[in-house]
């Protein structure tokens, strides 16, 4: 039953990278290495990680920024995030 389970998952992750470049599904599977490496992020990772998102999906939208909703942590967490997502 898990070597059947394995066998769809593994089919299912190959057809979803099909059409991929070289680079995106080295970036897949560095990603997947990571959760399972580090499968519970930090309180403060998190709050990074929300960071990078608004500036990348929102841009100069700020009133949808998460740090409205948790204030505190943008002293910490904004400045790298943005120096992450300008790269």
């Amino acid at each position: 039953a898990v070597a059947s389970l394995l066998s769809g998952c593994v089919e299912a992750a190959s057809g979803a990278l099909r059409g991929l470049t070289a680079a995106e599904v080295a970036l897949v599977l560095l990603v997947a290495a990571h959760v399972l490496a580090c499968p519970f992020t930090k309180v403060e990772e998190s709050f990074n990680l929300q960071a990078v998102h608004d500036l990348l999906f929102h841009r100069t939208d700020i009133a949808q920024y998460d740090h409205h909703a948790f204030p505190g942590v943008v002293p910490r967490t904004f400045v790298g995030a943005l120096l992450l997502a300008a790269a």
